[in-house]
């Protein structure tokens, strides 16, 4: 989550935050472990993180769809966008059911090469 979080402030978010684990207006398991908004861009990323081997099931899919579900709000012009970060894989079944719920899926090398992406455009510059 701490990792997440720092990604997302290195991307230039105006605001992240690890929401408190007993937030409320959470049912039916909904769940984000990092939030970060783009004030600017009007984007809002709501992020389910796991720290898995192996693979991560569609768990981690309900938990973020239902929480955008619950919290993004339609009176105001921001877009909400759902992530799952892993250190682990996903299975072609779990990345279907992503792509229909409209969840980004991210594993662990992906995230890795994100990471290191912000670090080599501050050398080219």
């Amino acid at each position: 989550e701490s990792l997440v979080k720092w990604y997302m402030d290195q991307c230039g978010a105006s605001r992240t935050f690890i929401p408190a684990k007993n937030e409320s207006g959470k049912e039916d398991g909904a769940d984000a472990d990092v939030i970060a908004e783009f004030a600017p861009l009007g984007i809002v990323f709501f992020i389910q993180a796991k720290k898995h081997e192996g693979y991560t099931d569609d768990w981690a899919i309900k938990q973020i769809s239902r929480y955008k579900e619950q919290k993004e709000n339609s009176s105001d012009d921001f877009t909400y966008i759902p992530w799952v970060i892993t250190t682990a894989s996903f299975e072609e079944q779990v990345k279907e059911t992503a792509h229909s719920a409209g969840v980004r899926l991210i594993d662990g090398i992906t995230f890795a090469k994100m990471i290191m992406l912000p670090q080599y455009l501050k050398k080219a510059v």
